[in-house]
């Protein structure tokens, strides 16, 4: 006997898109959504594939994702959702398949798993998730998946740079002469007051970067190589409390024109002073340095990065400091940089730090930026290796360790 499934409601953005993939199979047509974050992009890529694993028998859908943990979580919430309707027949968790009565299957796979993609062939649709986080030559791998039964694509993502598979896709569905359909699920087309209130969108916009704000909660692209500082001389000026409580030091590498700095802040987020070498051996470094930090009695954060040689300074820094308590670590990758990077941005955006006419300073402000990985991410360097980030890094440690509060650490970071 036959079993009607009544998919949920979608709200009116959700049903827009819906209407116009949900019965594409065999068209060979491309769809581009392009949204801010929790817009309900996973809900109605759930709801598709729903729709085309029941709608035609025997055909076989592929979610691609970016990460093998964001399969996992889509495949459990599919799942979940379908094995008490009586229309699962099997679901395995390793490969990450579920089978259906009527012959049909949803397979999830990875991004990461590269060349084990190759030899699917997609019957129903095929959807990238998150595809501005998906490198290109992986896409380029997945699509020929859907050239013999000519199915539908789905990119759907928060955008990111305006380059790659992702943004030529979405800006092609603009262009009505071609047979490709973008969706823009931004707040200026639609009411999504329920996914975010105003409040949320304020404080959003207050403690975001301003790249962060504008990618997943505006849901723009931005341009590789775009400054991630704005306008961080509005925050030029002079520390009015000399009292240190926070510090960050990056350290010389030892080659070309790097130095070793040190950056130190009150409690109000004031810059109060710079201090810099490139002189100096390692050793004498560390020596200069536990001297500065010792004639400064109320600090109340050293953080020293502990990869690599990063646990021999911290080491040396300890034997001569006289609070060795205020000493800790700080592990550097790029998911931390990022967020030490996006935090000080947001703090120039809010004006939240007061930072002094320093000529180098500005300089390394000016020419950082956001730039494109091969692996579909992200990271923030200057763009050019002729151009170094030392202070920039320090500061940022510094600014860190002001947000970490007064649990007593210096901030230490090598590049």
């Amino acid at each position: 006997m036959a079993r009607e499934i009544i998919l949920p409601k979608l709200e009116v953005w959700q049903q827009e898109a819906f209407d116009r993939i949900a019965n594409q199979k065999g068209s060979s047509k491309t769809f581009t959504i392009k949204s801010g974050r929790q817009r309900g992009k996973n809900f109605l890529i759930n709801v598709l594939l729903i729709h085309y694993a029941l709608t035609y028998n025997d055909s076989i859908s592929v979610l691609i994702e970016p990460t093998i943990a964001q399969c996992g979580r889509v495949f459990n919430q599919l799942k979940n959702a379908l094995e008490h309707l009586g229309v699962l027949k099997s679901s395995n968790g390793t490969t990450l398949t579920l089978t259906f009565y009527n012959q049909s299957t949803i397979i999830f796979k990875s991004a990461e798993q590269k060349n084990a993609l190759r030899g699917l062939t997609c019957s129903g649709i095929l959807i990238f998730d998150e595809a501005a986080f998906i490198p290109d030559d992986i896409i380029e791998i997945v699509l020929p998946l859907a050239n013999v039964k000519k199915c539908p694509v789905l990119y759907t993502s928060t955008p990111l740079f305006t380059e790659g598979y992702f943004y030529k896709m979405y800006m092609r569905g603009l262009d009505e002469r071609t047979k490709n359909e973008s969706f823009d699920w931004s707040l200026d087309n639609y009411d999504m007051t329920n996914y975010i209130s105003k409040e949320q969108f304020d404080f959003y916009q207050e403690s975001y970067s301003e790249m962060k704000f504008k990618t997943e909660i505006l849901g723009e692209f931005i341009a590789d190589n775009s400054n991630v500082f704005g306008n961080y001389k509005k925050c030029v000026g002079i520390a009015d409390d000399k009292e240190v409580a926070y510090a960050g030091i990056d350290w010389a590498t030892g080659s070309g024109e790097d130095e070793t700095v040190l950056t130190m802040m009150n409690r109000k987020g004031e810059v109060i002073s710079i201090w810099k070498t490139k002189t100096s051996a390692p050793t004498a470094q560390i020596c200069e340095i536990a001297k500065v930090l010792n004639r400064q009695p109320n600090i109340k954060k050293i953080l020293v990065e502990s990869n690599s040689i990063g646990a021999v300074y911290y080491d040396m820094l300890q034997q001569k400091l006289n609070n060795k308590n205020i000493l800790d670590t700080f592990h550097t990758s790029n998911t931390s940089k990022r967020r030490i990077i996006e935090q000080l941005s947001s703090a120039f955006q809010n004006e939240e730090i007061v930072i002094p006419d320093d000529k180098v300073l500005f300089k390394q402000l000016s020419c950082f930026v956001v730039k494109k990985l091969k692996n579909g991410g992200y990271t923030y360097e200057n763009f050019s290796s002729a151009i170094h980030d030392d202070y920039v890094i320090s500061l940022a440690l510094c600014y860190e360790a002001l947000k970490m509060g007064d649990t007593q650490t210096v901030a230490f970071g090598f590049q």
